[in-house]
Parts: C-alpha cells; structure tokens; sequence
C-alpha cells in the first residue's frame, strides 16, 4: 500500500509563565492508504493539537508532516488553502453542518472550495448520501435529522473533494452508543468502498478496537 502520512520527530510546545509548555515531542508515525488509525492518550495530552497539525490547522515547532508526498507546511497561504481542500477531511464530534442548509447542500460545500464541475459535484453527493445511507433524506435540515443522521452527513462531506486521508476528532463521542456502533460500522464500510484512510482520535474503546492500529500518546 501506498504510504499516505508520515510525521517524523515532530515537536509542540506552547508559551507558558516562565517556560514554555511542551505539549509532546519526538512524534513519529506513519500510515499506509486505506488504514484506519486510532489515536488515544489521556485528555490533555495533546491528541487533538496533533491531529490540527496534521491537517495544517496548526504548526509544530519542528519535525516533518508529509502527506502523499507532499510537505503542506512548506507552501504558501493560497498554495495550502488549496491543499488543504483537495486533500483532507474533517470529521468532528459536534457535526458542524450549516443549518440553513439541507444535507446534499451541505455536503456540496467542499465542492463549492474548489470550484468543482456543479452538475459532477451533485452526482458525487448524491453518491457520497446514498453510500452513508441517507439519499432519501438529501432534502431535510439538520434540524430535521437525528444525531446520528447528522454525523454522517458530516462524514459524505468530509468524502467530498476525495482527500488523501479523514481526520476526525472524537466522532463517536456525542453519539449514544447505538449510533457510535453504526458510524464505526460507516467507517469501515466507506474505507472498504473508497480505499480511504482515517486518523481518529478517540478515547472509545469500541472505536479504537475496531481500527486496524492503534497509537498511544503518553
């Protein structure tokens, strides 16, 4: 398989009084395309800080971050907005859908970034909908869809632009445990359709058993 990340002796650390606070250090890992990843650590470790810089919502201090082959942090501003929307998507525990918008709409909305073909763009969501089982509810507001209709909504969007590798930050923890069961279950279905890698940080166990690995911050 295809080596989709690598981050290589990566180092984070805030200003603090007096010193600086050292989030973590000599970080390395490395995932293969299709892999699906859990992070744990205690809360406070900084699982979510790593997971912002892998998504080059955030910089380390030093170390490398490859993604495809591709070291994001070495482009320009418009160079990595770019890559950014082509190549990443985000899964988090509160959905963020737009309200005023329906499901398909919301989904449409990584294809709006980067000015996607609209009449392709409305094939690929109506697929992306159908694939998480919710097609027949393309029209409704997230309002009018329950939790776990709306985290996977969230998941047809982060699919959208097909981006190299899915971030999610605790995707399963604002969901009961029936539907954290249906969404790992939708994980592995969209990795099995799609060859598509997720990184997950997660303090669920279920969830972390059912990755193919797992990697502990301490």
């Amino acid at each position: 398989m295809d080596t989709v990340l690598q981050v290589i002796d990566m180092y984070k650390s805030y200003p603090g009084i007096g010193r600086k606070l050292q989030v973590f250090e000599n970080i390395n890992l490395e995932m293969k395309r299709g892999e699906i990843v859990a992070i744990n650590g205690p809360s406070g470790i900084g699982k979510t800080t790593l997971l912002n810089i892998i998504g080059t919502l955030d910089t380390a201090d030093s170390g490398d971050l490859i993604i495809s082959g591709i070291q994001p942090h070495h482009l320009n501003d418009e160079h990595l907005s770019q890559f950014r929307a082509e190549n990443l998507g985000y899964i988090f525990q509160f959905h963020h859908l737009l309200p005023e918008f329906t499901a398909e709409e919301n989904v449409l909305i990584p294809a709006k970034i980067v000015d996607l073909d609209k009449k392709l763009a409305r094939v690929r969501a109506k697929t992306l909908l159908e694939a998480v089982g919710l097609y027949s509810r393309r029209h409704h507001k997230p309002s009018q869809l329950s939790g776990g209709e709306r985290q996977r909504v969230a998941v047809a969007r982060a699919l959208m632009n097909r981006p190299e590798l899915v971030l999610a930050d605790e995707p399963t923890g604002n969901l009961d445990p029936d539907n954290g069961k249906r969404l790992i279950d939708l994980i592995h279905s969209v990795r099995e359709s799609f060859e598509q890698s997720f990184l997950i940080a997660t303090h669920s166990r279920s969830l972390s058993a059912a990755c193919d690995r797992v990697i502990t911050l301490s």
